[in-house]
């Protein structure tokens, strides 16, 4: 088993983590997220000296900020959780671990996955109001049409 913890904004919180049992550190870099890190932020001089699998968290971003923040944070993983394109997968898998998140509900159509054959993880999440975590409890039932790897 591998623990993630995602969300990480605040310099205590980060270096804490670094240190801790934690095998992978998730920021988001999604601008209405209420844990979204600006590129500008500060915050981004402590992202990069930490000496962990790091996660970045985007939602819909085209190419050329991805890349441009995933270079500068020293990311290992790019983690997508909006209608990212297969394309925009392939194109990013050249630099990164690319982890792609699908919302489903009890009509998700388990295809969808198969064109997404460039990712290295799928990240199978609830649907809900909002991009990424809701706080809704993860129907494992749906899994069981899932016959991919």
């Amino acid at each position: 088993m591998q623990i993630k913890v995602c969300g990480l904004k605040a310099e205590a919180s980060i270096t804490a983590l670094a240190k801790s049992n934690a095998d992978l550190l998730g920021f988001i870099f999604y601008p209405p997220s209420a844990r979204n890190i600006a590129v500008d932020d500060p915050i981004i001089d402590c992202i990069q000296k930490v000496n962990k699998h790091k996660v970045g968290v985007f939602v819909n971003a085209d190419f050329h900020f991805i890349l441009q923040v995933g270079l500068r944070c020293d990311l290992e993983y790019i983690q997508l959780h909006g209608e990212e394109s297969p394309e925009l997968v392939q194109e990013l898998s050249q630099y990164f671990k690319v982890i792609k998140a699908f919302a489903l509900d009890a009509h998700f159509d388990f295809r969808t996955t198969e064109e997404y054959h460039a990712a290295d993880y799928f990240l199978f999440d609830t649907k809900g109001k909002h991009k990424g975590g809701n706080g809704i409890k993860f129907n494992w039932s749906l899994l069981e049409n899932y016959k991919g790897e």
